[in-house]
């Protein structure tokens, strides 16, 4: 019995246990507003918990990269129990990776190299999750095992993006991820106010090699129930409705970018009407919590 049989046991402790079977746990790209408006909240939950989130009433760690065409935010869920985790693969643009915020100087160097970078952002694991499915004493190792899987996942498609070299900056890393997946330090911030375990280290890996997963490790992640290629082709464009919704109504995102970011924004989308996605909204108007069927 393989380690990823014995993770899905501990994850099919079925609503039917007669059964006897296997429920496979599904990562895969996320395919609407609703979903990564849930995505961006066990974010926002999870670095809440160990202080590290910045407040904002939608409760979101929703970022403007998250606008991007090109950005593919991976979700593991286990149907029909939701979202159980996610990690965003963020690529390179000309507004930058969410690690220019720290290490700004570092990336640049990089990119004078003309290296292609892609950026694995934003992990996040309910716990609380697993362990209503698993109980809480698995629930602490199902939780590393599923986060592992992401970023496995998440070196196929920093590779399908057109990545030479991976770069995070996820603070903590999961046990032994950095070893499992060849992340080499490269950086420490010198953010303050920051606990040791929460610093957030730079690390990178280059996808330059044969094989895309650096170690043995890694490869049997990938291999083991390894996601569909339905599963991980590239997700539909977020729609204009989405984003009024998400980043205008719900958050202020948009409304807190700069000049230029927000003209690569409407690069992204040329055919979006953007005088209506940014039309300002009234405070008797702010959204409910559920999206909203039609635009």
């Amino acid at each position: 019995m393989t380690a990823d049989d014995v993770a899905a046991q501990m994850l099919d402790r079925l609503q039917h246990p007669s059964r006897g079977g296997r429920i496979p746990l599904v990562i895969r790209t996320v395919r609407s507003g609703d979903e990564l408006k849930t995505a961006t909240r066990l974010v926002y939950v999870q670095d809440e918990r160990i202080g590290t989130a910045a407040t904002n009433t939608a409760g979101l760690r929703l970022s403007l990269h998250h606008a991007l065409p090109s950005t593919r935010t991976l979700i593991a869920c286990r149907p029909p129990h939701g979202i159980l985790a996610t990690l965003t693969v963020v690529a390179d643009s000309p507004i930058g990776l969410p690690m220019d915020d720290q290490f700004k100087g570092l990336l640049d160097g990089l990119r004078r190299q003309r290296v292609v970078l892609a950026e694995l952002a934003w992990l996040a694991v309910d716990r609380a999750g697993l362990a209503a499915q698993v109980g809480w004493w698995r629930a602490g190792t199902l939780a590393w095992w599923v986060a592992l899987r992401l970023v496995a996942a998440a070196y196929e498609q920093a590779h399908a993006l057109g990545a030479e070299r991976v770069v995070t900056s996820l603070a903590p890393l999961p046990r032994g991820s950095a070893r499992i997946f060849a992340l080499t330090p490269i950086a420490l911030s010198l953010r303050p106010g920051l606990g040791a375990r929460s610093r957030p280290v730079a690390r990178n890996h280059a996808l330059t090699g044969a094989e895309i997963q650096p170690t043995a490790w890694a490869r049997m992640l990938h291999r083991t129930n390894r996601p569909s290629p339905a599963d991980l082709t590239p997700p539909p464009a977020l729609s204009a409705h989405d984003l009024r919704w998400l980043f205008v109504m719900y958050s202020t995102v948009f409304a807190s970018a700069s000049p230029t970011e927000l003209a690569y924004l409407k690069h992204c989308y040329a055919t979006y009407n953007f005088s209506e996605i940014l039309r300002s909204v009234s405070p008797l108007n702010h959204p409910s919590e559920s999206e909203p069927n039609t635009p």
